[in-house]
């Protein structure tokens, strides 16, 4: 089975092969994992666990933009969790900051 082009399939292949894994070795999966899907250009890729962390961290933050203090507690949809280095790959606390709609056209 050729496994899609995602980052983290092509950690799994490397790994496969510094263990000397035969490539034909079959991985069980369950295909019955609902993932919720992100919607976006073919450049700009994030991680599959994007809209988890995303908001997991907004609630962290009390829906609170970190740089102005708006509380979006109600409008929500007007924070957004940035990545400080721009790395979309570095979901680490320390790489991310949540800014309302304002202050995100800043970075």
């Amino acid at each position: 089975m050729k496994l899609p082009d995602f980052l983290e399939n092509n950690m799994f292949k490397q790994v496969k092969s510094k263990m000397n894994i035969n490539e034909g070795y079959v991985v069980e999966t369950d295909f019955n994992i609902q993932f919720e899907r992100l919607k976006l250009d073919n450049n700009r890729r994030y991680t599959r666990d994007w809209i988890i962390v995303s908001r997991r961290y907004k609630e962290q933050n009390n829906w609170t933009c970190e740089e102005c203090g708006l509380d979006c507690n109600i409008t929500k949809y007007y924070l957004h969790t940035h990545h400080i280095n721009h790395n979309r790959y570095n979901n680490s606390y320390n790489n991310l900051k949540v800014l309302c709609r304002s202050c995100i056209r800043r970075y």
